[in-house]
């Protein structure tokens, strides 16, 4: 007796390549480089020591990560999602960036209207950096700017070491109700 149903189209991940262009790109880049810092709570840090976290307040980038994210939950992940948590700028420094030795996840206790993470999203600003790939469990998703990657929150992943310059992504956190 099956307690529960198979989902054959499930992926760990899917991209969106040319999600946004170059010039969008730039000028989100250009935002996150004008805020100062958040002090948010990062794998174990009151900062972020390696780099800059800002809240990004655009509510078309967020609308538009939203309906990309919608239609690939419908087709692939199939969780029940709401609406965006939180859209942040992420910028990570080539020169103080250290990889992390663990893969992490992004389950977090949601707010007070009963909601958690479901699905995470990474948007490439830049790929200007040589590495920097997304890992996510055993793949690597190497960067291209404009590329949209999804996936649910609970994948493992991490950033792989890069140099040469700074890279620039927009996080994006999905959320829903609460898996029980």
């Amino acid at each position: 007796m099956r307690l529960f149903k198979e989902n054959k189209l499930f992926k760990w991940y899917l991209e969106r390549k040319g999600f946004l262009t170059q010039e969008e790109c730039d000028n989100i880049i250009s935002e996150i480089k004008s805020q100062g810092t958040l002090k948010v709570k990062e794998n174990g840090w009151d900062d972020v020591p390696n780099g800059k976290f800002v809240k990004l307040d655009n509510q078309k980038l967020s609308d538009s990560i939203f309906k990309c994210v919608k239609l690939a939950n419908d087709l692939s992940f199939k969780l029940d999602i709401s609406g965006v948590q939180g859209c942040y700028g992420k910028e990570y420094y080539w020169n103080t960036f250290e990889e992390s030795e663990t893969l992490h996840c992004d389950i977090q206790p949601g707010d007070i209207t009963n909601t958690a993470t479901k699905i995470t999203t990474i948007l490439f600003l830049n790929d200007n950096y040589k590495g920097g790939e997304l890992q996510i469990w055993d793949t690597k998703v190497k960067p291209e700017v404009g590329k949209l990657i999804m996936f649910p929150s609970f994948a493992g992943h991490k950033v792989k070491n890069f140099t040469t310059n700074d890279r620039y992504v927009v996080v994006t956190f999905i959320g829903g109700n609460h898996y029980v």
